[in-house]
């Protein structure tokens, strides 16, 4: 997982990059300690470090970035969310609620 920190005029071209790489496997603009998180897959850490110096390196606007190396998966899920209350379509069901 690379979570980047990106001057804030550049976050959406970056994305675009990032998004047209074929190792970027997940890609998200973020809150919090980072602008941009994606998960990435490689072949080995040689992989890894090649694109951390020869691809990410060139990327204008990236302040830093900071690499999280998954050691085992744990447990890998989708699941959608449903509402569960869903908006109430009349008057008379909202005054019961009140």
């Amino acid at each position: 997982f690379l979570h980047f920190k990106i001057d804030p005029s550049r976050i959406e071209s970056v994305a675009r990059f990032l998004s047209r790489r074929r190792e970027v496997r997940y890609l998200s603009a973020t809150a919090g300690r980072s602008d941009l998180t994606c998960e990435v897959i490689f072949r080995d850490n040689s992989s890894l470090h090649e694109f951390i110096t020869d691809v990410i390196g060139d990327v204008m606007g990236v302040r830093e970035f900071e690499v999280d190396l998954e050691l085992q998966t744990i447990k890998r899920a989708f699941r959608l969310l449903v509402d569960a209350d869903p908006p109430v379509q009349d008057a008379q069901a909202q005054q019961a609620i009140a």
